[in-house]
């Protein structure tokens, strides 16, 4: 079961994704989950440094370069957010 907090965070995501690769406000949950970082054109290398700025500055956390790399789906986004909250929270 998610934590409230997991489900706010989730919710945050969803809206980052939508601004940063210009998404309509009603796009999907599942559209989401079906994007892919280089093989979408509404995920572009451009949208893509934007899309991990703006994760950054909400959520307090920085991606290093792997990090970066890797995140490839939104799946792949909440994981890396997930692994970053954590941390710092130790």
């Amino acid at each position: 079961m998610k934590s409230k907090q997991n489900s706010e965070d989730d919710i945050t995501l969803t809206a980052l994704f939508i601004e940063a690769l210009e998404l309509p406000d009603d796009t999907p949950k599942q559209d989401l989950l079906n994007l892919r970082r280089g093989l979408d054109a509404q995920w572009d290398s451009i949208r893509h440094v934007f899309l991990l700025n703006q994760i950054e500055k909400r959520f307090n956390i920085r991606f290093d370069v792997a990090d970066a790399v890797n995140i490839r789906s939104f799946a792949d986004t909440t994981t890396a957010v997930a692994k970053k909250l954590a941390s710092s929270e130790n």
